[in-house]
């Protein structure tokens, strides 16, 4: 009858007028970010009755989807291994006045004064240039050193970054799962995919969207990581450098996890140190073999008043820092004497609350000294001191290791 067909009409319309504001969403937001097309399924009711919308379906392809958020995580790691690298480059390579200009201004002195060695303004020329190529090297070891607690400090953030994508990760999650219009659920999915997105460009992540599009996600690439997002539960990230991250996963029961990102920018920082270590680790070498070959061949030579010439150059600048299990407050300052005559480091001050004294251990193992809050390290020649005087609070197992980095000082011959 008439009413019939005015139900059947009514029903069509609405049904293409919901198809019609899907295709103008669709328009609207063609250049929205994480925005995904969207399709109106009809379907036809009670035959004969009209059509029906059962579903706006995303038109969302999951293999896509991991497959870019893998490419973006591997470009975020190069992208920011790249800039610190450069920033390195940048502060290595030679230019006027640099390192390699002051170290020939300091060998042609000492040719200088090879031909007149009883000349006094040649002996102070050779001592300016000396303390000159000392505050080369020394602002070239605070140079990296700068560099180095940057990448510290930008990992920091990276993973506070990472915690608080997972938060709002929980957060979408939660109001989906209380959410049974369409619309909304789609709106819904691309906000969590985004968040998605954007935690892989900043750590390697496997993700599972189960039945129900709850997804899981686990840190790392191999399927076994601590799941860090599980319905709407979440856990939180930080880093104890750029390269050592501590998880706290979702279920508050489950144990925190160490791990090192494998991709994303957690994982390009965590390469930028590497970096950044490798030419600390390779100054301080340069910087040792300089002092000791020097002192060796000053020392042989003769002061104005005919005794044996002292070193030429001192190497100081050892710095303590937090070890892996530190979980109290502690202070170590240390002593130390020439170069050639310091143990290897880095040496580790370990304190034991159940036993009391601390211990000065060499990076190979054995203990080298002991002591309640004063240690002095064995030497190997004359009474040149290495101590290091530690205090601290709080629970067993704190540590510092302590590292050294070149800071020449010229010594008058």
């Amino acid at each position: 009858d008439m009413a019939d067909w005015m139900n059947i009409g009514r029903g069509g319309l609405l049904a293409y007028r919901t198809a019609l504001a899907v295709t103008g969403e669709n328009i609207a937001n063609v250049d929205t970010p994480n925005y995904n097309r969207r399709t109106a399924m009809l379907q036809e009711t009670t035959p004969g009755t009209g059509v029906d919308v059962i579903e706006i379906r995303r038109a969302f392809d999951t293999l896509l989807a991991d497959r870019s958020r893998t490419a973006d995580g591997r470009l975020g790691s190069a992208e920011t291994y790249l800039t610190h690298l450069r920033a390195l480059e940048n502060r290595l390579l030679p230019g006027d006045g640099g390192l390699p200009d002051v170290l020939d201004t300091f060998f042609d002195a000492l040719d200088g004064l090879a031909l007149a060695p009883a000349d006094q303004g040649l002996r102070h020329a050779a001592i300016g240039a000396g303390q000159s190529l000392a505050m080369a090297v020394s602002d070239l070891a605070r140079g990296l050193q700068t560099l180095g607690s940057g990448v510290s400090a930008e990992a920091d953030q990276a993973a506070a970054q990472v915690t608080g994508l997972l938060t709002g990760l929980a957060d979408t999650q939660r109001k989906l799962g209380i959410t049974s219009d369409d619309m909304a659920r789609t709106l819904l999915l691309d906000q969590r995919d985004g968040l998605l997105s954007d935690l892989a460009e900043l750590v390697d992540i496997e993700i599972e969207i189960g039945a129900d599009d709850m997804a899981k996600v686990r840190l790392g690439s191999d399927g076994a990581g601590p799941i860090v997002l599980d319905r709407a539960a979440s856990g939180r990230v930080s880093a104890t450098s750029a390269r050592d991250l501590t998880v706290v996963q979702a279920d508050p029961d489950a144990p925190a996890v160490k791990m090192t990102a494998g991709s994303g920018v957690l994982s390009g920082l965590a390469d930028a140190q590497g970096a950044v270590a490798q030419a600390q680790r390779d100054l301080d070498g340069w910087a040792g073999k300089l002092t000791a070959e020097m002192n060796t061949l000053h020392g042989v030579g003769l002061t104005v008043d005919g005794n044996t010439g002292g070193p030429l150059f001192s190497m100081t600048g050892w710095t303590a820092t937090p070890g892996a299990l530190m979980r109290g407050d502690a202070v170590a300052q240390i002593t130390a004497g020439l170069p050639d005559v310091m143990p290897g480091g880095p040496i580790t001050l370990v304190y034991d609350a159940a036993v009391g004294p601390w211990d000065a251990r060499h990076s190979a193992g054995p203990v080298l000294a002991q002591g309640p809050n004063r240690l002095s390290l064995p030497h190997h020649r004359g009474s040149d001191s290495r101590t290091a005087t530690a205090g601290g609070r709080g629970g067993p197992n704190r540590r510092r290791a302590a590292h050294a980095h070149p800071h020449l000082q010229p010594q008058t011959p």
